[in-house]
């Protein structure tokens, strides 16, 4: 039976995956147009987690001494992985009867819950910056693209005095502009 001082851990690492796995959807949303590409990816993804987070986690707990925490730093990347590496290690430390507590959250199992927590930390804004981004950049449905440099703009007109970005043409804001008035339907 779990203690309140373990359950807290439980709920914080489940809080943040929500959170974390809400922004990787609205992120990986702003990638697809088509639906059905969307979920190809999406299933992919789920099958990748599976196949490989089970082989790297069974390896991890298998060959505990021969591999390092650094062998999992490109893993902890995907939020998939973390989670898959975050639940392993909390089904594992129930079943050993070692509960993580925040006492020993940095030190149970050199760290990992510590390692899972922390970047689900900085995936949950990472996520909604890039959503933001790719919302902007990439027209996947209806909208215009911006230039992938937008959030530049302020910068290179101060520095420059012209708000022109590197690679664009010198009258496309004049061109737009024009394509705005004479658009009007109005006498």
């Amino acid at each position: 039976i779990l203690e309140w001082e373990d359950l807290t851990t439980h709920i914080v690492f489940f809080f943040l995956w929500g959170n974390v796995m809400v922004s990787f959807s609205f992120m990986l949303s702003s990638l697809f147009s088509d639906a059905k590409s969307a979920v190809t990816c999406t299933f992919m993804l789920m099958m990748l987690t599976n196949i490989c987070g089970g082989a790297i986690n069974w390896g991890y707990v298998r060959f505990q001494a021969d591999l390092d925490q650094a062998h999992f730093d490109g893993y902890m990347c995907v939020p998939s992985f973390v989670a898959f590496r975050g639940i392993w290690w909390l089904s594992v430390s129930g079943a050993a009867y070692q509960p993580i507590t925040w006492e020993n959250v940095g030190t149970h199992a050199n760290g990992v819950m510590a390692r899972v927590l922390i970047a689900f930390a900085w995936q949950w804004p990472v996520c909604l910056l890039l959503w933001w981004y790719f919302e902007k950049v990439l027209a996947t449905g209806i909208g215009v693209s911006q230039h992938p440099l937008f959030f530049l703009r302020p910068l290179v007109l101060k520095l420059t005095g012209s708000s022109r970005l590197p690679g664009e043409l010198e009258g496309a804001s004049a061109v737009v502009h024009e394509l705005k008035v004479g658009d009007s339907d109005d006498p």
